[in-house]
């Protein structure tokens, strides 16, 4: 009889270690579970935030780029100036590493700061950087073009005969060689008005001044620049004059003055042609007779501007 009671007390006393042990395992897997959990949590908090603030980053990154685009209608240093100002307006700073051009009329804008990590800075982890990016590039919508700095005397010409634009020193005529100041004088304004049109418009009657010197440089680089690598046969221009940066359009000038022109002079515009520019060497412009423009007066170069996104 004290046997069995002793063996029934040693049976409960097995029991209630074992269910203490029983509990002791749960508790220890509950913790893990919860610890698991609190992890996940804040895995997926960090994510969500990270994604959210990459987000935030890209439009700011846009917003520059977009902006930045358009103040390359002026100069780049415009440009850098409206990127920072519209990344500051989305909450973040640029640096001067931050704003690159890789061609002139794209900006590049890359914005960046620390991942804002709750768990990773519980666990003492190093706080990553994260970025976005984006690429503004200035486009022309619309564009009509001013004559270009070239003065022909006016006379008979037949379509696909050449012609020079320009003189060139062996070509020399009263010390003029046909180039003039349609925006104002110098090189600079000469050279961009070959590039652009002149801005200023223009009418038959109106005196035009003679821009004095031979401008060799200029008028090299201005017309290779212009031109590029375009190959657009001269029966095309003729077709679709807008399909080619060759076709120019030039004041035509009152041949009885232009014989008594010496150095700057003012002379009397009597029309417009158009003519398909071949090339220009050692400051002489040769070119091809198209046709003659109709109406009294050319506008000068107006442009419209769009910025876009590229990759």
């Amino acid at each position: 009889m004290n046997v069995s009671r002793t063996e029934g007390a040693r049976r409960r006393g097995f029991h209630v270690h074992g269910a203490r042990r029983q509990q002791g395992t749960i508790l220890v897997i509950v913790a893990l579970l919860m610890f698991g959990l609190v992890v996940a949590t804040g895995m997926a908090a960090d994510a969500g935030a990270m994604y959210y603030q990459r987000t935030r980053m890209q439009v700011a990154a846009d917003a520059a780029a977009l902006a930045g685009a358009r103040g390359l209608a002026h100069d780049p240093s415009r440009a850098i100036s409206l990127a920072e100002q519209y990344a500051a307006d989305n909450g973040y700073q640029l640096s001067s590493a931050d704003v690159t051009f890789p061609a002139s009329s794209t900006i590049h804008v890359t914005v960046h700061g620390p991942a804002p990590l709750w768990l990773g800075r519980l666990l003492g982890i190093a706080t990553p950087d994260i970025a976005a990016s984006a690429n503004g590039e200035l486009q022309t919508v619309s564009e009509s073009g001013g004559i270009r700095p070239f003065g022909v005397p006016d006379q008979t010409f037949e379509q696909g005969r050449e012609y020079l634009l320009k003189l060139t020193t062996q070509s020399e005529v009263c010390g003029n060689f046909q180039a003039l100041a349609v925006d104002g004088p110098g090189a600079a304004a000469y050279r961009q008005d070959i590039l652009d049109g002149a801005s200023r418009a223009v009418t038959t009657g109106q005196d035009l001044a003679t821009e004095p010197g031979n401008i060799v440089g200029p008028t090299d680089s201005a017309i290779n620049q212009l031109v590029g690598g375009d190959q657009t046969p001269f029966a095309q221009a003729v077709a679709e004059p807008a399909s080619t940066p060759r076709v120019m359009t030039v004041a035509l000038l009152n041949p009885q003055q232009w014989a008594n022109v010496h150095g700057r002079s003012a002379i009397e515009v009597t029309g417009f042609a158009r003519f398909y520019v071949i090339d220009a060497e050692n400051g002489a412009v040769d070119a091809r007779f198209i046709d003659r423009v109709e109406g009294s007066t050319v506008a000068g170069t107006t442009a419209q501007y769009a910025s876009r996104l590229v990759q």
